[in-house]
């Protein structure tokens, strides 16, 4: 024991702590890990304070985050896109266009987490802006840049921007890229025919967890429940989207019945409910005007500590006494 105490802490042990303080967002403990960083002196490594700008940045916290950059003597790449994701991530885009536009080197990261973040929001037009100017500016784009436009025309629902970026994935060579290829299929699923999806689908030489879900979505949408069940069933591995896919699906589908019985299914999966696949179960009790139902789902949310689910099982339970 006396030996383990004596064991130091350098900059890769903190490195790592910071990281897992970003992954968990607990801002509290990463506080905790910066006041031992300047004790230790470490205050002045740059892989340190990187990582503790992407701390502050994943934890929400962008003015924390600047300050650290600030107090950088040499900074790299990865310090001008760890302040810049900091701000993205927080929707505050006039301060992030500040600093991306006083970069000295516009790296392809900087580019696509601008793009990320606009596409976020739906900013299908300022997203477009970005691609002509990366172009204009001779910047490599990857799977991660074409991904990102083509959510961005899903979020806002721009069919024929769509269909452009789609053909320039094509004409660039990465409809082969795992990460382009799930959100083509997420903008078909969302935007086009199921013909559409299934065609995209069927070409996809290595499916991941959103492609399933995006097949699902697509044959839940034309309301064949049952080839919905069946990807179900192929489906590798299941997440919490994968489950309210079908929740709601069946509910969409006059099948509220079996949307709860799904639900109840994938709590015995251990998945704990996100408030999609609870606002689903919430619209399934309500059609069926089962308060017991609904009385059940309300005692899981409260074992899980939820309170914004608990908010949501009032609701429920006033739907249940006014059925629609």
């Amino acid at each position: 024991m006396t030996g383990i105490n004596t064991i130091k802490p350098d900059h890769y042990s903190f490195t790592a702590t910071l990281s897992a303080c970003a992954g968990s967002c607990k801002l509290h403990y990463g506080q905790k890990i910066h006041g031992m960083i300047v004790s230790a002196g470490y205050s002045s490594s740059l892989p340190v304070n990187n990582s503790l700008i992407d701390m502050y940045a994943k934890c929400l916290n962008p003015c924390s985050a600047h300050d650290v950059f600030e107090e950088i003597k040499f900074k790299n790449n990865v310090s001008w896109c760890s302040l810049l994701f900091a701000y993205v991530h927080n929707n505050q885009f006039q301060v992030a266009q500040s600093v991306f536009d006083s970069m000295p080197n516009k790296v392809n990261i900087a580019w696509n987490t601008m793009i990320a973040g606009h596409a976020q929001n739906g900013n299908v037009k300022t997203c477009v802006n970005l691609f002509n100017k990366m172009m204009t500016e001779s910047c490599e784009q990857d799977q991660w840049t074409f991904s990102s436009l083509m959510n961005a025309a899903t979020e806002a629902q721009e069919y024929h921007i769509g269909c452009m970026f789609h053909a320039f994935i094509i004409k660039k060579g990465w409809n082969s890229a795992v990460e382009a290829n799930n959100s083509i299929l997420s903008f078909y699923a969302h935007l086009s025919t199921p013909n559409d999806v299934s065609k995209i689908f069927e070409s996809i030489q290595t499916l991941t967890q959103v492609s399933w879900n995006a097949i699902i979505d697509a044959q839940m949408k034309i309301g064949n429940t049952q080839n919905a069940l069946i990807a179900f069933h192929n489906a590798p591995e299941k997440n919490v989207i994968s489950w309210t896919s079908m929740i709601s699906g069946y509910v969409r589908n006059g099948n509220a019945e079996e949307g709860i019985r799904f639900f109840v299914n994938m709590i015995r999966t251990n998945l704990l409910p996100d408030n999609f696949s609870l606002g689903a179960v919430l619209h399934a009790c309500s059609l069926m005007a089962t308060l017991g139902h609904g009385k059940m789902i309300h005692s899981l949310a409260i074992r899980h500590d939820k309170e914004e689910m608990s908010s949501i099982f009032y609701l429920l339970e006033y739907h249940l006494k006014n059925p629609w």
